[in-house]
């Protein structure tokens, strides 16, 4: 017993001595290169808030350095949006106010603030046009269409926008859903109380939990030990036997996405918004029956309700060889100024933006 008693104060003198010095060491090397811990070390779980509208939101008011490889700045404007001025809401009658929809294609993690192709697109259409144009990226980590219509009918319409840009394919084709379980049933992707706070006080424990949940082969158990969010309805077995039939479950994505698109573009018109469809750049090897099934709905509904379509798909480009792509969707610095320009310009020949 004496013998067991001192090998747990033993253990539990190493963990203490581990923890304190593996915390003094990597805020020692996040000084040296000018990031902002802990924040760098797990950014998609420190810069997140939870909401129960849509998933959850931004932390308003951040500014951060991201990134000791490749230091850049990442902040969110009081109203939860990346790189955007504080805005009035109320918008002033000579500007033209663009919202940007999608997942963290859109948010574009890779390159600093003035470098998403959101705000390029802003740049770019204020100096062909010469006028005011205010262009919000209003995109985040994992969003597909269920999260982008809630965010813009509870969130973005009270802030005037005049046109709205939507790049959301993959993350739709990407998701498992069912008439028995959606994504509002499941866990949140980010913004988890406990988690939050761990990863925002301890760059030890962001370092690890990014790593452990999203680039080691950790996933499945790490995922259970620690769960992003403790609060999630039980899946029930006719979800998990419905999406074992492809067929079924391929059509009842396509039916959600359908259902989510015509909902935006009718709340749109409702309120005399104007809006622009894009599919997205990918990887070639990424482009799955999801996807190609995600990306024909999103063609058809753009004909069908004579609203104009972007469709990167057809330029017929390969993003990844032609460096557009930092991975299979997110865009490097040179990708953001290839989907501003064919943005802007869709924006422009479509008489969207005048």
């Amino acid at each position: 017993m004496k013998n067991l008693f001192f090998a747990i104060i033993a253990i539990s003198i190493s963990f203490i001595l581990f923890v304190v010095s593996g915390e003094t060491m990597l805020r020692l090397y996040d000084h040296i290169k000018g990031v902002t811990p802990p924040y760098t070390h797990n950014m998609p779980e420190c810069i997140a808030i939870p909401n129960g509208y849509f998933n959850f939101d931004l932390q308003p008011g951040l500014k951060i350095i991201y990134d000791s490889y490749n230091p850049r700045k990442i902040s969110v404007n009081r109203w939860g949006f990346r790189g955007a001025p504080d805005y009035d809401p109320i918008k002033p009658k000579d500007v033209t106010r663009i919202f940007c929809f999608g997942g963290s294609a859109t948010f574009d993690p890779y390159v600093a603030d003035d470098k998403t192709w959101a705000n390029l697109v802003g740049e770019k259409l204020s100096k062909k046009l010469g006028k005011k144009i205010e262009s919000v990226n209003a995109g985040r980590y994992g969003y597909t269409t269920s999260e982008i219509l809630s965010l813009f009918y509870h969130r973005v319409l009270r802030h005037h926008p005049d046109v709205i840009v939507l790049y959301s394919t993959y993350n739709d084709a990407h998701t498992e859903l069912s008439p028995y379980y959606s994504r509002d049933d499941g866990p949140q992707l980010y913004g988890s109380p406990v988690l939050s706070w761990l990863n925002k006080h301890s760059a030890l424990f962001a370092y690890f939990d990014f790593r452990l949940r999203s680039i080691w082969r950790t996933q499945t158990w790490y995922a259970k030990v620690v769960p992003a969010n403790i609060y999630v309805k039980p899946v029930p077995p006719e979800h998990n036997e419905f999406i074992t039939d492809e067929g079924r479950k391929l059509a009842y994505l396509a039916e959600t996405y359908r259902r989510n698109i015509r909902t935006i573009l009718w709340i749109a018109k409702d309120n005399n918004v104007k809006v622009l469809l894009a599919t997205q750049l990918i990887d070639p090897s990424h482009y799955s029956k999801a996807k190609k099934l995600i990306t024909d709905t999103l063609r058809q509904i753009a004909k069908e309700e004579n609203v104009p379509l972007l469709d990167f798909d057809k330029l017929n480009i390969d993003g990844t060889k032609e460096g557009l792509l930092y991975t299979y969707v997110h865009l490097s610095p040179k990708g953001t100024e290839f989907v501003s320009d064919k943005v802007s310009d869709a924006l422009i020949e479509s008489g969207l933006v005048k």
